[in-house]
């Protein structure tokens, strides 16, 4: 069965015009050929992963806005680096894509920005609820 976001790692989209002294807060794709199994966890950092690069002259932090309940246990990020944990929970529903969203903030300021990742649980064809995807 194809799927968008099919291979190896996560795409990524940004919003408007990329550029270098632009807070800019991607959305990142975890397609369901390269999704977390149910149960797992998935650990990466945003900024990282989505190659964003904060404006100069601030300090910035991250948040977690809000997350699907129904596929995610827990949801933390580390303010200051960005490192994001996710924590599944032993579901799984064919080709659906849960949503979090999150926010990147300028110290100090108003200045924010939210993004979102969306996550397509892998195939399992193994022993959680839900049917099998293949």
């Amino acid at each position: 069965m194809a799927c968008n976001s099919c291979g190896g790692s996560p795409t990524v989209t940004y919003p408007g015009k990329k550029c270098d002294n632009c807070l800019i807060a991607p959305r990142i794709v975890w397609g369901c050929d390269v999704g977390p199994l149910p149960g797992s966890t998935l650990i990466f950092n945003v900024g990282e992963r989505a190659d964003v690069h904060l404006p100069t002259g601030g300090t910035y932090t991250y948040e977690i806005v809000s997350f699907d309940v129904k596929a995610f246990n827990v949801v933390t990020i580390n303010v200051n680096t960005g490192v994001i944990n996710i924590q599944m929970k032993n579901i799984y529903e064919g080709r659906k894509r849960y949503k979090i969203f999150y926010k990147i903030r300028k110290a100090g300021t108003l200045l924010s920005v939210t993004g979102e990742i969306q996550i397509c649980i892998g195939n399992i064809c193994q022993d959680c609820n839900g049917n099998c995807d293949n």
